[in-house]
């Protein structure tokens, strides 16, 4: 049904991570997301140590994952983050997009990271602030 410029490993990976941001609560999403994508194969997020948090502290069956993955219902979540993807007007590939703030110019492309955790500290709550992902708590600031 969907096809991913990189073939069907890259659409594995994308209906993985379709499929967590449908099922569970931004924040756990959120946290399973950079976890996988430092890892060195992220579309195998969903069978390794990304998800243990996910089965054993929000109760998430691990049977949701592989028939969400695996079937009509990650197709459709990726379809639609496909369709989401549209309502920006992009100059270059890639488009990055965090929060509905596009990316602009090099230096997001260059900092991916510095660009999203600006982002999530720009959105989150102050009494959230401390529960931003690791990576975000020890990247330098010069604000």
């Amino acid at each position: 049904m969907t096809g991913c410029q990189h073939g069907e490993y890259e659409c594995y990976g994308n209906r993985v991570h379709a499929c967590v941001l449908e099922y569970l609560p931004k924040e756990l999403a959120r946290d399973f997301i950079f976890c996988s994508m430092a890892l060195e194969s992220p579309p195998d997020a969903a069978t390794n140590n990304c998800s243990e948090p996910l089965y054993e502290e929000y109760d998430f069956n691990s049977d949701i994952m592989e028939v969400c993955v695996g079937g009509l219902p990650g197709e459709l979540a990726l379809a639609l983050k496909g369709l989401q993807s549209l309502d920006f007007v992009t100059y270059g590939i890639p488009a990055l997009s965090v929060n509905g703030v596009l990316a602009e110019g090099d230096d997001a492309l260059e900092n991916f990271l510095g660009f999203l955790c600006d982002q999530l500290l720009s959105t989150a709550p102050q009494e959230s602030q401390g529960k931003l992902p690791e990576a975000c708590q020890k990247l330098e600031r010069t604000d």
